[in-house]
């Protein structure tokens, strides 16, 4: 008698489609992941010059011009695995990320083609003295806010 043990053809077939399956479906989401993980390394430097900026701001009225005002290294110095560069200018807040770092262009300020991500600090017109508010990239600002444009 000649027993054979073994997978039929049909059953290899059914598990490859099942694998092939979930490939299609975690695949598209790992991606989206690993993206949004970039993100978080900007978002870290971001908050760390954004605490700079509003401690500036808190003691002098007034928003700092660069790097070197807010307290923050060369903007060269302030990087990353995936961030470039970290510039302040006239209180404006840049995360420039490398070309090749893949983030959501939903993330990144449109006005320009490198991958920036851009936050503009605006204070209350009726209470100048009061905190500041940060705008993500182009949003536009309210009418009870003064943008660093306006100061």
């Amino acid at each position: 008698m000649n027993n054979q043990r073994g997978f039929t053809l049909i059953e290899l077939m059914t598990v490859i489609s099942i694998i092939g399956i979930l490939a299609a479906i975690a695949i598209p989401n790992f991606i989206e992941y690993r993206n949004k993980a970039f993100l978080c390394e900007g978002y870290a430097l971001f908050d760390s010059a954004k605490r700079n900026v509003t401690e500036f701001y808190e003691h002098t009225g007034r928003l700092p011009v660069n790097n070197k005002e807010a307290g923050l290294a060369a903007p060269e110095n302030i990087k990353g695995k995936q961030v470039e560069k970290v510039t302040v200018s006239k209180g404006i807040i840049a995360v420039k990320f490398y070309e090749n770092t893949r983030v959501p262009d939903t993330c990144l300020d449109k006005n320009t083609s490198e991958k920036i991500m851009t936050y503009r600090p605006v204070v209350a017109k009726n209470n100048p003295t009061g905190p500041l508010f940060w705008l993500w990239r182009s949003s536009k600002a309210e009418p009870w806010m003064v943008t660093p444009e306006n100061y």
